[in-house]
Order: structure tokens, then sequence, then C-alpha cells
């Protein structure tokens, strides 16, 4: 049989038989391109489509020199080439490029599979990625895109046993079902739901070898015998498909990434807050304990000469009262004085000084008692002397508080009180 399907007896007998197979689209291109080249005997070319009587189509190129025959009809000597495959490849590369720049309504992955079925001829292409696997075993795949001839179904995620689709993860490389895919996997209802006849699959590969996903296309129609083009078509797709894939999981693992270091950074930042927190707290402790520290030494040191200073002025009062009842004394029972005394009793003014002098011992023993009280609020104010906890009243250091700060408490003009 010939590239028409027929055998030579058959055209001889009828010629017209050809011209039934062109494809209708093709057939006037066909019909002007002889006319013209009987009407000037130029070679003849010619490249279309017929159809075979399964359906398939099939793509020819034809080669003819025109001469006379009896002088009255045109002959044509020459060839019909099929160039199916290099039209398939043609339109797979033209459908590769296309995928390049998917439509802005589609993602790249839609965009792939609608370029592999155009390239192909199949209905249905469907793009998975791995989901969970066991050890080296490939449990479920999820599908990324589900070509169903006319539009995009929707994803899922589906089990590989029992499915043609193991066969892919088994092998690691392209799986053909030519025609009998149903027979070979009855287990796997979608076959029949979608009536499909062969299936052709393979394995998507990141850069180190590692499987992500595969790639599976299925048709009605059995494969064709020669399966090259099918396989140039998806071992591209697969390594354009892998390398999308590998480029989205790196630009996921990235954001993950900028995420968790965007947490440690707030983390960091909120630990540095608290550790600044606890600095300045340990500091103004440290302050705080150097400031009771010092507070008992002054208190320690001020106490003795204090109590000194506090425990004399008694015994200075009474002495001094003695010596004016004396001065009072002398002066009623010896009222005409030496005159040397009589001057120095005008010098000194012993008047002015008897009457001044309690009250200097007086303001003396105020002093004494207001430096005692004091030395006694730093004390109790470091509480130094103390390593243990213990029950205080708050009265009572409130008023330490305040007799230490008295001095800051009076009014000023800036601050009254």
């Amino acid at each position: 049989m010939d590239v028409f399907g027929f055998f030579p007896e058959a055209l001889k007998a009828n010629s017209h038989l050809m011209f039934n197979r062109v494809h209708p689209e093709d057939s006037d291109s066909l019909r002007a391109s002889m006319l013209y080249s009987a009407q000037t005997l130029n070679p003849w070319n010619w490249e279309g489509r017929i159809v075979l009587p399964t359906g398939q189509l099939k793509w020819l190129e034809g080669r003819a020199q025109p001469s006379y025959e009896a002088d009255t009809q045109v002959v044509w000597d020459g060839v019909f080439i099929d160039v199916t495959v290099t039209k398939q490849r043609e339109q797979a590369l033209q459908a590769i490029v296309e995928s390049t720049t998917p439509r802005p309504e589609q993602t790249f992955f839609q965009a792939c599979a609608q370029a592999i079925a155009t390239a192909l001829q199949m209905q249905y292409v469907l793009i998975s990625e791995i989901q969970t696997w066991d050890e080296s075993d490939v449990q479920k795949v999820s599908s990324l895109v589900f070509w169903q001839g006319d539009s995009f179904g929707e994803s899922v995620t589906y089990d590989l046993a029992d499915t043609p689709c193991s066969m892919v993860f088994q092998k690691d490389d392209i799986y053909h079902c030519d025609s009998d895919v149903q027979q070979k996997f009855p287990a796997d209802h979608l076959l029949t739901e979608i009536g499909v006849t062969s299936y052709a699959g393979i394995p998507i590969h990141d850069a180190s070898g590692a499987i992500m996903g595969h790639i599976a296309v299925m048709d009605a129609q059995p494969l064709l015998h020669d399966c090259s083009l099918l396989d140039y078509v998806l071992r591209i797709f697969a390594t354009r498909v892998g390398t999308e894939l590998s480029r989205q999981r790196a630009a996921d693992a990235l954001q993950q990434s900028e995420m968790r270091l965007r947490q440690q950074t707030q983390e960091l930042e909120k630990a540095l807050i608290e550790v600044q927190h606890s600095h300045a707290h340990m500091m103004q402790s440290e302050k705080m304990s150097s400031l009771g520290a010092l507070l008992a030494g002054v208190a320690h040191d001020i106490k003795n000469p204090v109590g000194f200073i506090y425990g004399n002025v008694r015994h200075a009062t009474s002495y001094v009262q003695d010596l004016l009842e004396l001065i009072n004394l002398y002066r009623t029972h010896y009222p005409n004085p030496n005159p040397l005394i009589q001057d120095l009793l005008e010098e000194v003014d012993v008047d002015f000084v008897m009457e001044d002098l309690p009250k200097a011992l007086a303001s003396m023993q105020l002093g004494a008692d207001t430096i005692k009280q004091i030395v006694k609020s730093l004390g109790n104010f470091s509480r130094m002397d103390e390593s243990e906890k213990q029950l205080n009243n708050l009265h009572d250091g409130l008023d330490c508080t305040i007799m230490i700060l008295q001095n800051r408490l009076q009014g000023k003009p800036s601050c009254p009180a």
C-alpha cells in the first residue's frame, strides 16, 4: 500500500481516490498547484494533509515534473513523501516556543499542558508533583494541571497503586501503553471513565536527578508505532517543567527562609530589649547596692562622733547651768568686784553670754538629735547589716526617706513646697 493507504492498481483504476483522501482545508491548494503546473509545465510542488480511514492525519510533500502525453494530456512523474514526523516536530517546537509565554489568564503549567496536547494531538495531559513517598517508593502524587481536551480539571491527589503512572516512577523513564491501557490496569477506574485507550508518561527530575513528579498523556486512539516524536516532545517538556518546578520550590524555600529570618530577627530584637532592660535593672541594682554600702559606711563613720557629741551635750548643759548659777550667786554677794574683773565682765558682755549660752547648747542638742536621726535613717535605708528578709513598717521607711530628703522637700522660689 502507498502513503494514501491504497494499492497502486486501485489508484491507476481511479485516481480520484487520492483526491478523496486530501484534507478539506488543503484540497483547494492541491488543485490550484496542479492547474498551474499543467498550464506552465513548471515542476509541481505541494504540501498538505490527508485523512486516513482510521482518522489519522498524515502530512505529505508532493514533487513531480509535468509533461504532455500524446500531445493532449498532461501527466506528472514524481513522488509523494510522508513528512508527518517532520511536521509534527515543527508543530512541537512551535508549541514549545508558545508555552514559554503563557497567556495572562494561564499558569506556566497550564500553558505547557495545552502545548503538549497540541503538539502530540492528545486529548488528556496530566502534570503532577510527588506528595508522599515511603523510602524509595512513591505513594501519592498531586496534579499541578489536568488538561481534558477542552478545559482544565480540578487538582486532585491520588494513589499511584494499580495505575499506569506507577510504571513511570518504577522505570524512572518513559513508559508507553500503546492500545490496551484499560486492560492492563483494570483497577484504574479513571481510564474507563474518560475512555482512553493509550497512555504515555515520563518522570520529571530536578537538577540532582531526583524525581519530582511526572507528565502523562492519554488518548482514545492508539499510539503510533513510531513514538520518537512523542518521546522527543515529552523529554523536552519534562526538562522545562522540572526546571520551573525547581525554581518554584527554591522560591518557596527562599520565602520560608525569609519568614524564618524575619521571625528570628524579631525574636532577637525582643531579646535585645529584654537584655537592655535587664542590664539597666542590674545597673540600677548595682547602683543601689553601692549606694547602700556607701550610706552604711557613712552612717557608721558618723555614728561614733555623733554619739560622743550627743552624749556630752547634756553634761555640758548641766555644767553650764551650774556655772551660770555660780556667777549669779557671786554677783549677788559681791556686787562690787575688783576693777579688773569688772572690766572683763563688761568686755565679754556676761549678761548676753548668760542669756545666749543656754540657747546655743539647746541648739547643739537639737542638731545632735537631728544627726542621730539621720544616721539611724541611713542605716535603715541601706539595711546592709541585714542579710535575710524581714517584716518592716512601711511608715518607718517613709519617715526615714522624708528625713533624708527633708532638705530637698523644703520650698524654693523655683519649686514651692
